[in-house]
């Protein structure tokens, strides 16, 4: 008789006492949750039913009886016709509902895990983050000893799901049903994703997809690292997919990525047990690097690291191993040892437990267990437990993550972390990145404020149930990721004609346009301009307090006369601080004509017709204004509106804002569509035209003294 695992998620099978994060950062023992129920706690064979999800889900070891059913197969073509047709059975009785006809499939020890209504549960719980159904993607079969598996890879509209049918050659049962979320490569309007293999050990191919922007030649790549446990490419965990929202946000500014599926996510069988860092990722993430190195699609000489989590950790050591990597991205990492990180997050649990005895119990013994891991391991057996992980792993991370790896590694890195992730944390990991690279000129640090484990918004509570709702990575997060990269890389290297989104750079066209009406004496940059008049330009929360910044930084310097300030000081402020406030003020001041005929007369330089920022973002409550239209139908109709009826519309409400005549709310946009249909028809231009505009001003040829002077001091030259 064997011993098999059982793993259900969504589920609990037997009881425990408690449960920490998700197995990213080290469980509390005996329970698997977020990354890794199939992967590194899994031994022996898998069966059961396996759901890969963020809730708490229990192993619990079942005996498998051994069945004398013998079935006779002639050859393997019989089997694989045979398998995948009940396999494609199954899938379609799982969509249509008949769950009492799929637990019929399954072998006695998988109906000891799971009956009809449990198993409902699972699939709706898991179907319901995935949007439509649109179809079967793929399939294919894998044949395992006495196993035969086959796999169906089913598309919704906002992922896919692998469903993967384990099936007992001897008894043609079910022996597993594992669940899990996949990435489809999909194109958008300003990337296309094409599929790769990744391959450092000829057994264990991995799946995956090179994201490219559209327009840009040899861009450069970053490649994604996830964290611990058996995930997919996109990172996905109940649904939310931070790796792919990076790959799109970034190949939207001009960036690539490689992300790929991990190896125990594609070959969970593969696990025997001594599996540690270097077979779970540093193999598999060289090899991805390698590829990148020989892919004329990207700039080989431009390739960067982003690790969360786990793979924050081992960034570091990735670049040790690749002299090559530019930089490092270190998304929620950590620079010290897994067990006290581990014991952090134990510690929380025990705190919401404060009268229960067996906590205070279980925390004595993980006490034990950190002084064995706070101390000499090399007589330590490999295959001892401690903290829930066998010693091999422990030691692994001690020989690729900490202080001394990191102290030998000088390429720039840029430390990103949530205040509210309750995995690790801002007030003890972030603050040790701070003072170990304090006196790097070359290293970067961003926390944010109100985002937690995934760089998502949290929702406060600091438990799992930050992951049951779908959310989308900051676009402050993605923004920051690309001014990185963007600003240690040489601009010579990105070569396009393609139109994109200016997003910010567009600023530099007004500033042009302000210094030339100083040069022609047409304004005087003197001029002072009494502080609330630019009030009626201002949305709160819309330029991450650009614009409180600037009025700080004003008053801080007695720059403010009489609550009035210079014309001059405005212009500024647009540039220094980046401010949409200023500059639809300086749009309107300037006038929106005078802007965009400098474009004309700086041609061939090419773009779209210059326009007021913040008015965009008050499109929706005009068109629902003047159209009386109900939610649902303002969507559409927001949609549909033609380029110039866009533009129309946002000169209209700019005219009612100078006017002081809009007084409806601003739509915030957080809607994802929303968003990027806004980006997408946002001013456009190619980096060969703002190339065109840098060469111009500094070629000093265009404006004369007084116009270069005064664009001199907003630029800071």
């Amino acid at each position: 008789m064997n011993k098999k695992f059982a793993v259900l998620g969504c589920m609990i099978v037997g009881s425990v006492v408690g449960c920490s994060a998700p197995v990213n950062e080290g469980p509390v023992p005996g329970v698997a949750t977020a990354e890794g129920a199939a992967g590194r706690y899994a031994s022996g064979d898998t069966t059961g039913i396996v759901v890969e999800n963020t809730e708490p889900v229990v192993i619990d070891t079942i005996p498998v009886e051994e069945d004398t059913i013998e079935l006779v197969i002639e050859d393997d073509s019989d089997i694989d016709d045979r398998f995948s047709v009940e396999a494609s059975s199954l899938v379609a009785m799982l969509h249509s509902g008949d769950f009492a006809s799929v637990v019929e499939m399954l072998d006695d020890n998988a109906r000891q895990s799971v009956d009809e209504m449990q198993l409902q549960e699972v699939w709706l719980a898991t179907v319901s983050a995935l949007g439509e159904y649109i179809g079967t993607d793929s399939s294919y079969t894998t044949d395992l000893d006495e196993y035969y598996i086959v796999n169906v890879v089913e598309e919704f509209e906002d992922s896919g799901l692998n469903i993967e049918v384990t099936f007992n050659k001897e008894t043609g049962q079910v022996a597993g049903l594992f669940l899990r979320y996949e990435a489809i490569a999909v194109t958008g309007d300003f990337f296309v994703e094409e599929e790769i293999v990744v391959v450092s050990d000829e057994r264990y191919p991995l799946g995956g997809v090179l994201t490219t922007p559209v327009g840009v030649e040899n861009p450069p790549v970053v490649v994604l690292v996830q964290g611990s446990g058996s995930t997919d490419r996109d990172q996905n965990i109940s649904g939310n997919t931070p790796f792919r929202d990076i790959a799109h946000g970034l190949a939207e500014m001009g960036i690539a990525t490689l992300r790929y599926d991990k190896r125990f996510y594609t070959y969970p069988q593969a696990y025997d047990g001594t599996a540690a860092l270097r077979e779970e990722v540093l193999d598999d993430v060289n090899a991805a690097i390698e590829l990148l190195r020989g892919d004329e699609r990207v700039n080989a000489d431009a390739i960067y690291v982003l690790g969360h989590s786990l793979g924050g950790m081992l960034a570091p050591n990735i670049a040790l191993e690749n002299e090559d990597v530019k930089g490092l991205i270190i998304m929620a990492g950590t620079p010290r040892q897994l067990y006290e990180l581990s014991y952090d997050q134990i510690q929380d649990v025990v705190a919401m437990h404060p009268t229960d005895d067996a906590m205070e119990l279980y925390l004595q013994q993980v006490e034990s267990e950190l002084e064995i891991l706070g101390g000499d391991m090399s007589d330590v057996d490999d295959n001892q437990i401690l903290l829930g992980i066998p010693a091999i792993y422990h030691k692994s991370v001690q020989q690729y993550v900490g202080v001394d790896i990191v102290n030998q590694v000088d390429v720039p890195m840029l430390i990103l972390q949530g205040s509210e992730d309750f995995q690790v944390f801002a007030e003890t990991d972030f603050v040790l990145w701070q003072e170990l690279l304090e006196d790097r000129d070359n290293v970067e640090f961003k926390l944010y404020d109100g985002l937690n484990h995934l760089m998502m918004e949290s929702n406060g509570l600091r438990d799992l149930s930050e992951y049951s709702t779908i959310g989308e990575v900051s676009s402050d997060v993605v923004r920051d990721i690309a001014n990185f990269i963007v600003g240690d890389i040489d601009y010579s290297l990105v070569v396009a004609d393609y139109p994109m989104p200016l997003d910010n750079t567009f600023k530099l066209i007004v500033a042009m346009a302000y210094a030339d009406q100083v040069g022609a004496g047409t304004i005087d940059p003197a001029t002072l301009v009494n502080i609330t008049d630019l009030e009626q330009f201002y949305i709160a929360n819309f330029e991450d307090n650009a614009h409180l910044s600037w009025l700080d930084y004003i008053h801080s310097n007695n720059l403010v006369q009489n609550d009035a300030v210079t014309l001059r000081e405005i212009a500024k402020g647009m540039m220094m601080f980046n401010s949409n406030t200023n500059t639809d003020f300086l749009l309107n001041f300037l006038g929106l004509d005078t802007v965009n005929q400098l474009m004309v007369d700086l041609a061939p330089v090419d773009n779209t017709e210059v326009y007021p920022i913040v008015s965009t973002l008050l499109v929706a409550d005009y068109i629902q204004d003047t159209m009386l239209l109900p939610n649902g139908e303002l969507f559409n109709a927001l949609f549909e509106l033609s380029d110039d009826e866009y533009v129309m519309s946002i000169n209209e409400i700019n005219l009612l804002i100078d006017s002081d005549e809009f007084a409806s709310a601003p739509l915030l946009l957080s809607d994802l569509e929303l968003q990027n249909r806004w980006n997408n028809r946002f001013i456009h231009a190619s980096d060969d035209d703002y190339i065109k505009l840098l060469e111009l001003i500094n070629s000093r040829s265009f404006f004369n003294d007084d116009a270069r002077q005064e664009l001199s001091f907003l630029l800071g030259y």
